[in-house]
Protein backbone atom coordinates (compact mmCIF):
# COMPACT_ATOMS: atom_id res chain seq x y z
CA UNK A 1 0.00 0.00 0.00
CA UNK A 2 1.35 3.82 -1.30
CA UNK A 3 2.41 5.58 1.89
CA UNK A 4 2.55 2.63 4.34
CA UNK A 5 4.28 3.53 6.90
CA UNK A 6 5.30 1.23 10.15
CA UNK A 7 3.88 1.57 13.66
CA UNK A 8 5.11 5.04 15.15
CA UNK A 9 4.98 7.03 12.09
CA UNK A 10 8.44 6.72 10.83
CA UNK A 11 9.12 4.51 7.41
CA UNK A 12 11.85 1.97 7.26
CA UNK A 13 15.38 2.86 6.56
CA UNK A 14 17.61 1.39 3.45
CA UNK A 15 20.97 -0.12 4.97
CA UNK A 16 22.95 2.41 3.76
CA UNK A 17 20.80 5.30 5.47
CA UNK A 18 22.22 3.28 8.76
CA UNK A 19 25.23 2.74 8.16
CA UNK A 20 25.69 6.61 7.37
CA UNK A 21 24.49 7.23 11.51
CA UNK A 22 27.43 4.77 12.70
CA UNK A 23 30.04 6.40 14.61
CA UNK A 24 33.30 6.39 12.01
CA UNK A 25 36.77 4.53 13.42
CA UNK A 26 39.45 6.96 13.41
CA UNK A 27 41.78 6.88 10.08
CA UNK A 28 44.32 4.07 9.63
CA UNK A 29 47.59 4.95 8.48
CA UNK A 30 48.47 1.53 6.01
CA UNK A 31 52.33 1.56 5.05
CA UNK A 32 53.11 1.16 1.53
CA UNK A 33 54.15 -2.21 0.08
CA UNK A 34 58.11 -2.59 -0.45
CA UNK A 35 59.50 -5.45 -1.83
CA UNK A 36 62.57 -7.82 0.01
CA UNK A 37 63.90 -10.01 -2.11
CA UNK A 38 61.15 -10.28 -4.80
CA UNK A 39 58.42 -10.24 -2.29
CA UNK A 40 56.48 -8.17 -0.51
CA UNK A 41 57.12 -6.60 2.46
CA UNK A 42 55.82 -3.63 5.47
CA UNK A 43 58.34 -1.72 6.79
CA UNK A 44 57.74 -0.55 10.12
CA UNK A 45 60.75 2.01 12.28
CA UNK A 46 62.04 1.31 15.58
CA UNK A 47 59.81 4.11 16.79
CA UNK A 48 56.80 2.54 15.56
CA UNK A 49 57.86 -0.57 16.97
CA UNK A 50 58.33 0.64 20.43
CA UNK A 51 54.73 1.79 20.20
CA UNK A 52 53.41 -1.08 19.13
CA UNK A 53 55.42 -2.82 22.29
CA UNK A 54 54.89 -0.26 24.91
CA UNK A 55 51.08 -1.90 25.97
CA UNK A 56 53.19 -4.93 26.65
CA UNK A 57 55.66 -3.58 29.26
CA UNK A 58 54.71 -5.87 31.89
CA UNK A 59 53.95 -8.62 30.27
CA UNK A 60 55.57 -12.30 31.41
CA UNK A 61 55.31 -15.66 29.58
CA UNK A 62 54.17 -18.94 31.56
CA UNK A 63 55.32 -21.88 30.29
CA UNK A 64 53.63 -25.26 31.16
CA UNK A 65 55.74 -28.14 31.03
CA UNK A 66 53.52 -31.10 31.92
CA UNK A 67 49.89 -30.18 31.00
CA UNK A 68 48.58 -27.02 32.12
CA UNK A 69 44.67 -26.38 33.87
CA UNK A 70 42.34 -24.36 31.68
CA UNK A 71 42.02 -20.52 31.35
CA UNK A 72 39.55 -20.15 33.93
CA UNK A 73 41.42 -22.64 36.18
CA UNK A 74 44.31 -20.06 36.02
CA UNK A 75 42.36 -16.90 35.87
CA UNK A 76 40.47 -18.07 39.46
CA UNK A 77 43.82 -19.45 40.96
CA UNK A 78 45.43 -15.93 39.98
CA UNK A 79 42.90 -13.75 41.29
CA UNK A 80 43.92 -15.63 45.12
CA UNK A 81 47.32 -14.67 44.65
CA UNK A 82 46.43 -11.14 46.05
CA UNK A 83 47.80 -9.25 42.41
CA UNK A 84 47.40 -5.35 43.45
CA UNK A 85 46.42 -4.54 39.50
CA UNK A 86 44.00 -6.05 36.68
CA UNK A 87 45.64 -8.34 34.63
CA UNK A 88 44.75 -10.53 31.70
CA UNK A 89 45.49 -13.80 30.63
CA UNK A 90 45.66 -15.51 27.09
CA UNK A 91 46.78 -18.64 25.13
CA UNK A 92 49.86 -18.71 22.79
CA UNK A 93 49.74 -22.08 22.37
CA UNK A 94 49.01 -25.56 24.54
CA UNK A 95 52.29 -25.14 26.51
CA UNK A 96 52.55 -21.46 26.74
CA UNK A 97 50.36 -18.39 28.54
CA UNK A 98 50.75 -14.64 28.10
CA UNK A 99 49.68 -12.88 30.84
CA UNK A 100 49.96 -8.59 31.13
CA UNK A 101 49.82 -6.95 34.48
CA UNK A 102 48.81 -3.18 35.28
CA UNK A 103 51.35 -2.51 37.73
CA UNK A 104 55.42 -3.09 37.87
CA UNK A 105 55.43 -4.03 41.37
CA UNK A 106 52.92 -7.15 40.41
CA UNK A 107 54.87 -8.11 36.80
CA UNK A 108 58.07 -8.24 39.36
CA UNK A 109 56.52 -10.37 41.56
CA UNK A 110 55.52 -13.13 39.45
CA UNK A 111 58.51 -12.89 36.98
CA UNK A 112 60.71 -12.95 39.95
CA UNK A 113 59.57 -16.15 42.33
CA UNK A 114 60.22 -17.79 38.75
CA UNK A 115 58.35 -21.19 39.55
CA UNK A 116 54.92 -21.27 40.58
CA UNK A 117 52.20 -24.21 40.67
CA UNK A 118 48.89 -22.98 39.60
CA UNK A 119 45.88 -25.58 39.76
CA UNK A 120 48.55 -27.90 40.60
CA UNK A 121 50.17 -28.00 37.47
CA UNK A 122 53.99 -26.17 37.59
CA UNK A 123 54.92 -22.90 35.54
CA UNK A 124 58.13 -21.31 35.04
CA UNK A 125 57.69 -17.97 34.28
CA UNK A 126 59.70 -16.09 31.68
CA UNK A 127 60.03 -12.36 30.48
CA UNK A 128 58.37 -11.82 27.33
CA UNK A 129 60.39 -9.36 24.77
CA UNK A 130 59.76 -8.27 21.02
CA UNK A 131 61.69 -10.94 20.00
CA UNK A 132 59.89 -13.76 22.00
CA UNK A 133 59.99 -17.08 20.01
CA UNK A 134 57.83 -19.96 21.35
CA UNK A 135 60.51 -22.38 20.16
CA UNK A 136 63.04 -20.54 22.46
CA UNK A 137 63.31 -19.66 26.20
CA UNK A 138 64.30 -16.00 27.21
CA UNK A 139 67.86 -15.55 28.10
CA UNK A 140 67.02 -13.16 30.43
CA UNK A 141 66.17 -13.64 34.27
CA UNK A 142 66.17 -11.87 37.33
CA UNK A 143 69.22 -12.70 39.56
CA UNK A 144 69.91 -11.30 42.47
CA UNK A 145 73.95 -9.55 43.25
CA UNK A 146 75.49 -9.08 46.53
CA UNK A 147 77.68 -6.36 46.52
CA UNK A 148 79.72 -7.13 49.58
CA UNK A 149 81.71 -4.34 52.11
CA UNK A 150 80.02 -2.08 49.72
CA UNK A 151 80.60 1.78 51.99
CA UNK A 152 77.48 2.04 53.13
CA UNK A 153 76.79 5.95 51.56
CA UNK A 154 76.28 4.35 48.74
CA UNK A 155 72.83 2.21 49.96
CA UNK A 156 70.73 4.52 48.53
CA UNK A 157 68.35 3.41 46.07
CA UNK A 158 69.89 6.12 43.03
CA UNK A 159 73.62 4.99 44.06
CA UNK A 160 72.78 1.20 44.47
CA UNK A 161 70.56 1.36 40.61
CA UNK A 162 73.95 3.16 39.14
CA UNK A 163 76.29 0.59 40.24
CA UNK A 164 73.78 -2.58 39.28
CA UNK A 165 73.42 -0.82 35.40
CA UNK A 166 77.15 -1.90 35.06
CA UNK A 167 75.75 -5.38 35.41
CA UNK A 168 72.24 -5.58 33.71
CA UNK A 169 69.02 -3.52 34.19
CA UNK A 170 68.10 -3.15 37.95
CA UNK A 171 64.82 -4.25 38.88
CA UNK A 172 64.72 -4.00 42.61
CA UNK A 173 66.96 -3.58 45.90
CA UNK A 174 66.17 -5.85 48.80
CA UNK A 175 64.54 -4.30 51.97
CA UNK A 176 67.57 -5.25 54.53
CA UNK A 177 69.69 -2.70 51.84
CA UNK A 178 67.20 -0.15 52.40
CA UNK A 179 66.68 -0.03 55.76
CA UNK A 180 70.32 -0.60 55.93
CA UNK A 181 69.32 -3.49 58.27
CA UNK A 182 72.90 -5.50 57.10
CA UNK A 183 74.74 -2.86 56.40
CA UNK A 184 78.22 -5.58 55.29
CA UNK A 185 76.29 -6.46 52.10
CA UNK A 186 73.66 -4.77 49.66
CA UNK A 187 71.66 -6.68 47.46
CA UNK A 188 70.08 -5.81 43.94
CA UNK A 189 67.85 -7.69 41.88
CA UNK A 190 68.68 -7.68 38.40
CA UNK A 191 67.28 -8.36 35.07
CA UNK A 192 70.41 -10.14 33.81
CA UNK A 193 71.23 -11.68 29.96
CA UNK A 194 71.97 -15.45 31.27
CA UNK A 195 73.92 -16.28 27.43
CA UNK A 196 76.66 -14.11 28.48
CA UNK A 197 79.51 -14.12 31.30
CA UNK A 198 78.65 -11.85 34.05
CA UNK A 199 81.18 -9.04 35.26
CA UNK A 200 83.20 -10.45 38.50
CA UNK A 201 83.40 -6.69 39.85
CA UNK A 202 82.94 -3.21 38.86
CA UNK A 203 84.93 -0.38 39.12
CA UNK A 204 83.29 2.72 41.26
CA UNK A 205 85.27 6.33 40.77
CA UNK A 206 84.32 7.95 43.49
CA UNK A 207 86.29 11.76 42.98
CA UNK A 208 90.01 11.23 42.49
CA UNK A 209 89.35 8.42 44.03
CA UNK A 210 88.41 4.71 43.23
CA UNK A 211 87.78 1.06 43.77
CA UNK A 212 86.91 -2.51 42.74
CA UNK A 213 83.48 -3.91 43.89
CA UNK A 214 83.32 -7.17 43.89
CA UNK A 215 79.69 -9.24 42.76
CA UNK A 216 78.84 -12.23 43.75
CA UNK A 217 75.50 -13.71 41.75
CA UNK A 218 73.05 -15.70 43.71
CA UNK A 219 71.16 -18.61 41.97
CA UNK A 220 72.28 -17.86 38.64
CA UNK A 221 70.58 -20.09 35.89
CA UNK A 222 72.67 -21.66 33.18
CA UNK A 223 71.45 -21.20 29.90
CA UNK A 224 72.09 -23.27 26.90
CA UNK A 225 73.12 -21.35 23.38
CA UNK A 226 72.26 -24.64 21.21
CA UNK A 227 68.60 -25.15 22.28
CA UNK A 228 67.77 -22.09 23.49
CA UNK A 229 66.49 -23.26 27.10
CA UNK A 230 67.13 -22.26 30.39
CA UNK A 231 68.42 -24.51 33.22
CA UNK A 232 71.33 -26.61 31.83
CA UNK A 233 74.96 -25.37 29.89
CA UNK A 234 75.59 -25.45 26.45
CA UNK A 235 78.02 -28.45 27.30
CA UNK A 236 75.21 -30.47 29.33
CA UNK A 237 72.73 -30.47 26.24
CA UNK A 238 72.02 -33.67 24.46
Amino acid sequence: MAGFQPPGGRASRSFTEVLQDQPSLSPCKIRPISQFKGEPAILFSKKDIAKMVAPFKFAIVEKFSHGRPSLDAMRKSFSTIGFQSSFNIGLLDQRHVLIRFGLEEDYLRCWMKGLWSIADFSMRVFKWSPNFQLTSESSHAPVWIALEQLPVHFFNRASLFSIASAIGSPLKVNSATATLARPNVARVCVDLDVSKDPPGRVWIAAGSHGFWQKVAYKNLPPYCSVCHQQGHPSSGCR
